[in-house]
């Protein structure tokens, strides 16, 4: 449960208590986060989003719970409060809800197909 980055595009973190709590989460934050994918210290994308998506959004509060006191452990260390970074402002309303909504999956260029939008392309040419 340490974590690893041997995954190829994809990076595991650690979720072990102390990793949890350094990169900000607590109990709260892990339920919230796997009750509806966004927390603060991170909002679900990629694989993460279909398993909220699929799986733990249709937990009940006490299945999420014990999801959350399983990975944070029977004594949960603080959560380091994180600094958020400077960022330029939005060159627009239309760029600031990209970066909000859509960057997780597909890159703060548009770079990244996702299979919604796979999908989508493939109706508009068979159309």
């Amino acid at each position: 449960m340490t974590g690893n980055d041997e995954l190829g595009r994809l990076a595991a973190p650690d979720l072990t208590p102390t990793g949890l709590a350094a990169r900000g989460w607590d109990r709260a934050s892990l339920r919230a986060y796997l009750a509806t994918g966004t927390a603060v210290p991170a909002v679900a994308s990629d694989e993460m989003l279909k398993v909220v998506n699929l799986s733990t959004t249709r937990l009940d509060g006490k299945d999420l719970g014990a999801i959350a006191t399983y990975l944070t452990g029977d004594s949960p260390r603080p959560a380091t409060t994180l600094a958020h970074p400077a960022v330029a402002a939005a060159a627009s309303p239309a760029q600031d809800r990209y970066f909000a909504l859509c960057a997780g999956c597909h890159g703060r260029g548009g770079h990244r197909p996702c299979a919604a939008t796979a999908a989508s392309a493939m109706r508009i040419r068979t159309t």
